[in-house]
């Protein structure tokens, strides 16, 4: 269904992009896990730190005009069966790693399966509100970790008023 709505979201003139995700920036970027680096115990939540995840499809940070800094985006070869990856935000990359690379080394989240490889680093952004401190954030590509809970999000080329009818007619 999810690859049907973003196929079908490519065929509406006027759209740009569209993509898919758990989290909505400005509405709740996201629900928050404990998070271990790769070389922490993990059986005691204590060691962790609670970071913000969202579960994100193809395009996302294109579609958001979300620059990756370091490394690359998701694909669509991150999917069920391949090795576990997540995209970590630098403010993320900075407190977790500091003065080291934080690009193929591992984090961990409470009580949700295996490790993940990080890919990319992410330029920071807003997720909450706009005067929010700089705040470390996980995206994990939605294909590895399936949610029934996503919000369509298009890029407009024009007026996205005038688009919002045929975007939710499509749906």
């Amino acid at each position: 269904l999810y690859r049907r709505v973003l196929e079908r979201m490519a065929t509406v003139p006027g759209v740009e992009a569209a993509t898919l995700s758990t989290g909505v920036p400005l509405f709740g970027g996201g629900f928050s896990r404990t998070t271990f680096r790769d070389d922490q115990d993990t059986k005691d939540p204590r060691n962790g730190r609670l970071i913000q995840v969202s579960q994100v499809a193809d395009r996302y940070f294109e579609t958001l005009g979300i620059p990756i800094v370091r490394g690359r985006a998701f694909t669509p070869n991150d999917r069920q069966g391949a090795p576990p990856v997540i995209i970590i935000n630098e403010v993320l990359a900075k407190q977790f790693f500091p003065n080291e690379e934080a690009l193929g080394r591992y984090l961990q989240m409470f009580n949700w399966g295996s490790r993940r490889e990080i890919v990319g680093i992410a330029r920071k952004t807003k997720y909450n509100f706009i005067g929010e401190e700089d705040t470390p954030f996980i995206y994990v590509p939605l294909e590895q970790n399936y949610s029934t809970q996503v919000t369509v999000q298009v890029r407009a080329a024009g007026d996205p008023d005038a688009l919002l009818g045929t975007v939710r007619r499509e749906l």
